[in-house]
Formats: structure tokens, sequence, C-alpha cells
């Protein structure tokens, strides 16, 4: 994905899911307030999380099946409009984080 994605700022929905993409989610989507639902699953993706929190219009983030490494970040609280979170079969390490329970929305979790 191009870094200059950021600059679609009228865009609410990404479904880029099972498309072989590589590299890094950019940092760039964090600029992407209107952005409703984010589905990069089943790709080879890493990423940083911590770029998604300023993400709060963000109802559905499917990001499993990817190659994203590291903690599941304490910001996921930020993310308080989720209904959907899939983050399995990817690298994390540590344990969910107690944050997660600031996700009163949530209620689908993988």
């Amino acid at each position: 994905m191009p870094m200059s994605i950021g600059a679609l700022t009228n865009l609410r929905r990404i479904n880029l899911y099972n498309n072989q993409l590589h590299g890094s989610i950019p940092s760039t989507i964090g600029q992407l307030e209107q952005l409703s639902w984010l589905s990069l699953a089943d790709n080879s993706l890493t990423a940083d999380l911590d770029d998604l929190t300023p993400l709060g219009n963000l109802v559905g983030l499917l990001l499993s099946g990817n190659a994203i490494s590291g903690s599941i970040p304490t910001t996921i609280r930020e993310l308080f409009s989720l209904q959907t979170l899939q983050l399995g079969h990817n690298n994390f390490t540590g344990s969910i984080p107690a944050s997660i329970s600031s996700l009163q929305s949530l209620t689908y979790l993988s």
C-alpha cells in the first residue's frame, strides 16, 4: 500500500483481504479519519498498530493472517467504536492488554 493512501480523506472502507500484499501498512492510514472498516486479512503485512489509534470511527479491524509481530498495544482502547476485531494468526507476543475491556462496542474478537 502506498504512503499516499493517507490523502484519501473521504475513504470509508478498505477491503483488500487475501491479495498477497506484503510490506508494512503505511502509517498515513491513521489520517483516514472517516474510515469505518479496514480489512487487510490474509496477506503478508506488518504493522505498527499504534498508527491505527487515530481511527476513532473504525467499526471493523480485520488484520488476521498477516505477519504482524510484537505486542498488542494498550492504545487499542482508543479505537472506541470497534465492534469487530480480528488479530488471529499473526506473530503477537505477550498477552491481550487489559485496556481491551474499554472497547464497550466490541461484539466479535478473534
